[in-house]
């Protein structure tokens, strides 16, 4: 498939990393472009089309994390940036927040090539929790100034994979997972907009999906193989920690499902597929889904799932003091959670589980140590007036 009217942009280090990624793994991928103030990471890409910027305002460096210097760049190198989208139908704009580069450059790239008529997407992913607080707050602000510029963006929590990678894997395991999901997301995005349909689906339906600033989304790529492939793919959807166990899907007001599958793919399994990820989702949910065939694909199946909610409301801005060190959405955490109670007595009824209700109960000793103790030992908490 040729996608000339498609192109990926990856900005900064971490998503110039995930479209190498891209490129090395598949034969068949998008028009790729690189961008960076580091000249030197540039040439050992691999990305043919390389737009270095910031030659006066970092002299071929990095930002060294500063993303004030990494929109000065951009700024500076408009002229080479605006050739990226000429015979563009639409373009996504890839970046890894928490540096200087990528979270200050991407905002830019993403006015540009809107005031170019393209339409535009950011993929954009957040720090690791252990990458610290002062990441987790640059990232926060960056993607603010990016949802402002860009039509639509996807945002993928790094820590989200962590259980994934598992707590004892290497550092480099862990953004080398999360370069592995991206690309791979990556191209099932592109895909959907470039594969022949037997059930149709295309730009316009992403378009609908991600249409207004309040809509937050989710992108997620499953593959399996098997006799119980659909079975398979369905128990992938409700353990994802990309999707929080299902939550994501049980919660969407919006959901994109796009099934593609060899020869062998039967009407059956289709309508088992879609019949039972809709089983996990609100009975007024905007549906919108495709199916493929895909010689590649025998004895395989694989879906593309995105997921759109509304954004919460913006918290207030940091104050001076303690606050000041932690993100927006600690703020807001901090804030519900310091209000004055009002109950009187709690019950003893042990509630659902939610999202957990298929998970199986953890003993200990011979009980359930997912109840409460107050709940097992039958004690009543009662708050004085």
């Amino acid at each position: 498939m040729n996608s000339g009217r498609v192109r990926f942009v990856g900005v900064g280090g971490g998503g110039i990393r995930i479209l190498s990624r891209l490129y090395e793994r598949w034969r068949d991928v998008p028009d790729l472009a690189a961008v960076h103030t580091n000249a030197a990471l540039l040439e050992r890409c691999g990305i043919e089309r390389r737009v270095a910027i910031g030659a006066t305002t970092t002299d071929g460096l990095s930002t060294g994390g500063d993303p004030e210097l990494g929109r000065r760049a951009a700024e500076e190198s408009i002229a080479d940036l605006s050739g990226l989208w000429p015979d563009v139908r639409w373009s996504c704009v890839v970046a890894a927040l928490g540096g200087g580069t990528g979270g200050g450059a991407a905002p830019v790239v993403c006015r540009l090539s809107r005031e170019a008529g393209v339409w535009t997407l950011a993929i954009c992913t957040l720090p690791f929790f252990f990458e610290g607080a002062g990441r987790r707050r640059r990232a926060e602000e960056c993607l603010r100034r990016i949802r402002a510029a860009a039509d639509a963006v996807i945002v993928i929590p790094n820590q989200r994979l962590f259980e994934w990678v598992g707590a004892e894997a290497p550092a480099t395991r862990a953004f080398e997972m999360v370069d592995d999901v991206v690309s791979t997301a990556l191209r099932s995005l592109w895909r959907l907009t470039t594969q022949r349909w037997l059930i149709h689906v295309d730009l316009a339906d992403l378009r609908r999906m991600a249409r207004g600033a309040e809509s937050a989304l989710t992108l997620a790529a499953f593959e399996v193989a098997g006799d119980n492939r659909v079975a398979d793919l369905i128990a992938r959807v409700r353990e994802s920690p990309l999707l929080e166990q299902g939550h994501v899907v049980s919660s969407a007001r919006g959901l994109l499902l796009a099934a593609v599958g060899g020869p062998d793919l039967t009407l059956s399994e289709v309508d088992r597929l879609f019949h039972g990820i809709g089983d996990m989702a609100r009975s007024d949910v905007e549906l919108h889904i495709g199916a493929a065939i895909d010689p590649e694909y025998e004895g395989r199946l694989g879906l593309t799932l995105l997921a759109t909610e509304r954004l919460p409301s913006e918290p207030p801005p940091a104050v001076a003091g303690d606050a000041a060190t932690e993100t927006s959405a600690e703020q807001k955490i901090k804030k519900e959670t310091a209000q004055t109670p009002v109950q009187g007595r709690l019950s003893l009824e042990t509630p659902g589980k939610g999202r957990f209700k298929d998970m199986e109960p953890t003993y200990f000793e011979g009980e359930d140590i997912d109840v409460p103790a107050f709940m097992r030992q039958g004690i009543r908490l009662s708050r004085e007036p």
